[in-house]
């Protein structure tokens, strides 16, 4: 009995522990799916405020990328005006190696204009859509406008570049000349335009020696280092609605010594009551304003 007594003694002690482990395991798997469960909440919030910084972050970036290609999309990043066209695209165009275009005003008759270009490229590009290595020193462009002319409001027509000379028309009326097929040239055309109008433009690039034509072969056909030549509108072309009193150029020159930016502006009249006012910024941030008069 004594045996049996301790046997059973014994048993019961296993079973006593083995029910006190039970139990803790029981209480240890109800408080871990609590804490699995706080932990999960935690997480989730934690996500959420990490996804919610990414979409901040994320449309910051967009606006700055955004801004970025807004710039490099305007012809002329250091000097955007918000209220512009562009030009560049299809234009009318025709080859005159007889220089009749003149005659009769054969330049205003759209059956004069065989062929579409792609400006700003030359006629020589597969760009330009047509891609034909040929001389022909006299080109002719023409495009139909519609603008919503408004009152006091001037219109400046930009050219980057056209090779060599170029002779620019409104409608039947010849308005400006330029010589230069490298510079930049801008005119001002309010008072030749209406809501409606053809935009027409005369290139003549004979190509001499007599006239800069950097790298560009003189001759019919490519040679040693000399290539193909450019004739006709290659830089954009972009008109611009700007106030009667507008800015025409300005000229930014820091001073690191004494911390201070030295602006030169000038703007297309004498007008004694003109006033030019802005804000300077760094990298985004604001540094400072001025304002002054002309």
């Amino acid at each position: 009995e004594e045996g049996s007594a301790g046997f059973f003694g014994i048993g019961s002690k296993k079973a006593v522990i083995k029910a006190r482990k039970k139990v803790i395991v029981e209480d240890i798997l109800k408080e871990e799916p609590a804490a699995k469960k706080e932990e999960k909440k935690e997480e989730k919030k934690e996500f959420k405020k990490e996804k919610k910084e990414f979409k901040k972050e994320k449309k910051e970036f967009k606006e700055i990328e955004d801004n970025i290609m807004e710039k490099l999309k305007y012809p002329r990043p250091q000097f955007i005006r918000e209220n512009w066209t562009d030009l560049n695209g299809s234009w009318q165009f025709a080859f005159d190696d007889h220089d009749e275009g003149e005659v009769n005003q054969n330049y205003l008759n759209n059956d004069f204009y065989p062929m579409t270009i792609q400006v700003p490229y030359s006629y020589h590009t597969k760009n330009s859509g047509i891609g034909l290595n040929e001389n022909h020193p006299i080109v002719w462009y023409k495009k139909d406008m519609k603008v919503d002319v408004k009152e006091n409001k001037n219109y400046i027509l930009h050219f980057g570049a056209v090779d060599y000379k170029c002779d620019l028309y409104i409608n039947d009326t010849h308005i400006f000349s330029h010589q230069g097929g490298h510079t930049p040239f801008d005119v001002d055309i309010t008072k030749y335009i209406q809501n409606e109008f053809a935009l027409i433009i005369r290139v003549e690039d004979y190509n001499l020696c007599t006239q800069p034509i950097g790298k560009q072969s003189w001759k019919n056909s490519n040679f040693l280092c000399w290539y193909t030549r450019t004739v006709g509108i290659w830089q954009s072309v972009w008109m611009e609605e700007v106030g009667t009193t507008y800015l025409t150029n300005i000229r930014m020159t820091p001073q690191i010594d004494n911390a201070t930016l030295d602006i030169d502006a000038f703007i297309n009249t004498q007008d004694d009551d003109a006033w030019i006012k802005g804000e300077v910024y760094f990298e985004g941030e604001f540094i400072t304003k001025f304002m002054s008069s002309f």
